[in-house]
């Protein structure tokens, strides 16, 4: 796919959204912060949204030039901040009415091997895009993000069109937690090797120079000086294009409402200060321990069945979840004929959320899925 830039901040609606995202509160009261990025004015309607899953711990904040990228590519985008707490990980029969009846006890053992913290995430997921009224989407999820999105797919395909995985975690098969995080220290220490276009950094060059000469001319302003003035002054500009968007009570609750929400908050810190000190360090432990054991073989080849793309984006430096291993299993015949696409890049674990270059790959699977369902005749 030939990717065309399109203007992101038209009136200051990108910074506006990341600033100041929407309050969404799910039916057990948990708040969660989802930002929902405008497509550019320029957008074919037909475009489907696409929703980044954040991974383990990461918020929208590691991922703003990812965002920016996947806005600029003329889509519609969202993600959330998961919070750490809150949220339901039991199931009634409404959570499986998007499923194929003749499916739905498969569906039900598929999800019972999946860690519940990550059911958790799923379902925070599920209720959040209900109350934007968004269905249909393409889902891109980094390293741990892929597990719940998977479950989430699981349990609502009407909310899916496909999943691209971007080092996905689930994807080596069983793992030790002792292997999976002696790998994750291992990338601290490894720079990796990029193969950009050669002519790169050659224009990029010419772009400086060109630059400093226009500054010189006086026909472009230096570049402002980052001080405590100047921040204010965007953040003022951003509150300003919000408010025009009429996003301001989204994200800002009434006086009698916020005084309510901070002494619940106050209530639950000083509840739980004394659990969290003592179960923290277990906890994180806990949830490596559970990731270090997702196999989601059999729910990609059920997510196949179900109808949903699905997209395998590899780094061929990535120490965490090997390329290697990823297409010992994903690269046989048995997925290519479902349809499984793997695609490398240059890179490891933490490119994605780095270079711009792995969001536009992610963004050109997607259009390679639309290009087949058009040859085929499925298209929507």
């Amino acid at each position: 796919m030939a990717f065309e830039a399109a203007d992101v901040d038209d009136n200051g609606r990108f910074e506006a959204e990341f600033i100041y995202p929407k309050l969404t509160r799910l039916s057990d009261g948990t708040n969660v912060h989802v930002r929902d990025f405008p497509a550019p004015e320029s957008a074919e309607s037909s475009h489907r949204p696409v929703f980044l899953a954040p991974a383990w711990s990461a918020t929208a904040d590691v991922y703003k030039d990812t965002l920016r990228t996947f806005v600029q590519g003329k889509r519609r985008v969202l993600t959330l901040n998961q919070p750490r707490e809150g949220g339901d990980v039991t199931f009634t029969d409404e959570d499986f009415m998007a499923i194929p009846e003749a499916r739905r006890e498969k569906v039900r053992t598929l999800l019972a091997a999946i860690p519940q913290e990550e059911i958790r995430k799923a379902k925070v997921f599920v209720e959040s895009m209900d109350a934007t009224g968004v269905n249909g989407m393409d889902a891109v999820a980094h390293s741990e993000g892929f597990v719940w999105i998977c479950a989430a797919a699981l349990m609502r395909p009407d909310l899916f069109h496909s999943v691209v995985s971007a080092g996905g975690a689930g994807l080596i098969g069983k793992d030790t937690m002792a292997g999976l995080i002696t790998r994750f220290f291992k990338q601290t220490f490894v720079r990796p090797k990029y193969s950009p276009p050669t002519d790169l950094p050659a224009l990029s060059k010419v772009v400086a120079k060109e630059r400093r000469a226009a500054i010189a001319r006086g026909e472009m302003p230096a570049e402002t000086p980052h001080t405590k003035e100047t921040v204010f002054a965007q953040l003022s500009a951003a509150r300003e294009a919000a408010a025009k968007r009429g996003i301001t009570e989204l994200v800002s609750p009434d006086a009698a409402e916020q005084v309510r929400i901070d002494k619940i908050t106050r209530e639950s810190k000083l509840a739980g200060r004394e659990h969290r000190r003592d179960a923290g360090t277990q906890r994180v432990l806990d949830e490596v321990k559970a990731l270090s054991n997702v196999d989601l073989e059999p729910i990609i080849r059920e997510l196949c069945s179900l109808g949903i793309n699905v997209g395998l984006m590899v780094n061929d430096q990535d120490p965490v979840f090997k390329e290697r291993r990823v297409r010992e299993r994903f690269g046989t015949k048995e997925f290519q004929d479902l349809g499984v696409i793997i695609s490398s890049a240059p890179g490891d674990h933490r490119t994605f959320p780095r270079r711009n270059f792995a969001a536009k790959a992610a963004l050109s699977l997607l259009a390679i899925f639309d290009e087949r369902e058009r040859r085929s005749g499925t298209g929507a």
